[in-house]
């Protein structure tokens, strides 16, 4: 009984694709040596089996010798019945039990065959006399190396334009291309270093050693004030960790093509959502009277004092950011401060502004280093919520349409009344904001509002 325990498909029948087919062969044998291999007659195959099991004994496998014995019978024995007879011989010669056997069934095979010299010849040079399978072995060997010659010929004067420069000059023509593939593989190989944060003394300077630039940075990183420093720190986890970092691409736009156009209604005063555009001014002066006339009449009298801010269309930002006490040029740490709030409580702002594609938008909308784009300005009352939030404090926006007050979602609120922190920004000429400044009675106005 036989059955199959594996199948190798292999590209050539050359020793070395063979030798890795018995080797994986080897791996799977569990059962301990293997004694006795059965092949057909093929060189490459019979070199090696002698080379992975040194120990085994190499026998040919009968079905392939009855079938070349039996074409050559086909073409030289006529007729067909005796074909069957000498057949008949042959397979009780081969399968022999002892040599007493073997001896006498050679005996009957040889008579049988005496008619026929010419098959008889051919069987008996090939198979039966044991010292002309060295013939035989030769013959295909000077055959093989005779296709190697030819191969290795052909090869030599092939031309290849990667090895046309001055590195192979020596090698062309007089080695094989295979064998300058190899070479270059390894001249390639070697141009490569380890990336290494550590210089070692025994090995020689090399320009992928980054000690220098880490120190570099560690020494800018100790002079910044906090701002610079959460700024920096932000900008190296944005190269260390790439899929965490905070730009993203634009969300793609639903495509309205002959779809009917509908006619868009101005919003209701009440809930038309802040707008940005940069402030048009050029000239810088005082414009608090000016700004008054932008916020609601009733609280004119709880205002101490409006300042303005930048109109780089960061305008939002940096109010927040001077009220923080921090300067308005610290815009950019506010920024970025709200885009770690939105990706580091993600799935809360999903839920409160309506889905994951409108938080990415915003995030990639926050995302701002130098001058801010119309995309980019500050939009309530989602930044609002972000704002609060994050910085912990109660944030005001007040604005001729509609004012409103934003608190954090996630800490509750101090117990005592003085530990509140309340900011106070202002929309003003529908296009910017400003910094508001006001006394105590307007904090409590705005808590018990």
């Amino acid at each position: 009984m036989t059955f199959c325990v594996g199948f190798a498909y292999l590209q050539s029948e050359y020793v070395d694709n063979f030798t890795w087919a018995l080797q994986m062969v080897k791996e799977h044998t569990t059962s301990g040596e293997v004694e006795v291999i059965v092949t057909d007659r093929d060189l490459a195959l019979m070199n090696a089996v002698e080379n992975v099991f040194p120990k085994a004994v190499n026998l040919l496998c009968l079905f392939h010798i009855c079938k070349n014995v039996k074409a050559k019978c086909k073409m030289t024995v006529f007729p067909k019945k005796k074909q069957v007879q000498i057949m008949e011989a042959w397979e009780a010669l081969i399968y022999s039990y002892d040599e007493a056997q073997y001896y006498m069934k050679l005996a009957i095979f040889e008579g049988i065959c005496s008619s026929y010299s010419i098959f008889y010849d051919f069987v008996h040079e090939q198979w039966l006399i044991p010292h002309n399978v060295w013939e035989t072995i030769n013959s295909m060997i000077v055959l093989q190396h005779n296709e190697i010659i030819a191969s290795f010929e052909k090869s030599i004067i092939q031309k290849v334009h990667r090895y046309s420069n001055r590195l192979y000059a020596n090698l062309r023509g007089v080695v094989s291309k295979n064998a300058i593939d190899h070479i270059a593989a390894e001249y390639d190989r070697v141009k490569y270093s380890t990336l290494t944060f550590h210089v070692d003394a025994s090995s020689k300077p090399s320009e992928l050693f980054v000690k220098h630039e880490i120190d570099v940075i560690v020494k800018k990183f100790e002079e910044l004030d906090v701002p610079g420093k959460i700024s920096l720190k932000g900008k190296l986890r944005e190269i260390v960790y790439p899929s965490n970092m905070s730009m993203f691409p634009p969300v793609a736009k639903v495509k309205t093509k002959d779809t009917g156009k509908v006619e868009k209604l101005a919003p209701r005063p009440s809930v038309q959502k802040l707008t940005l555009r940069p402030s048009i001014s050029k000239v810088r002066h005082p414009r608090v009277l000016l700004f008054k006339y932008w916020l609601p009449v009733e609280i004119h009298k709880f205002i101490d004092d409006i300042i303005d801010v930048g109109d780089d269309g960061n305008c939002g930002y940096r109010a927040v950011a001077a009220l923080l006490g921090m300067g308005e040029n610290c815009w950019a740490f506010i920024r970025q401060q709200c885009v770690i709030e939105l990706q580091e409580f993600m799935s809360h702002y999903e839920i409160l502004f309506g889905g994951e594609n409108y938080v990415r938008q915003l995030i990639h909308n926050v995302y701002v280093e130098q001058v801010a784009s119309k995309d980019n300005w500050m939009t309530l009352p989602e930044m609002g919520y972000v704002i609060a939030s994050k910085f912990n404090l109660v944030v005001v926006a007040l604005s001729l349409n509609q004012s409103q007050t934003y608190f954090s979602l996630r800490s509750p609120p101090p117990t005592s009344m003085s530990d509140h922190r309340v900011i106070v920004i202002a929309f003003v000429n529908n296009c910017h904001f400003v910094q508001v400044l006001q006394p105590k009675v307007l904090h409590r106005l705005v808590l018990y509002e």
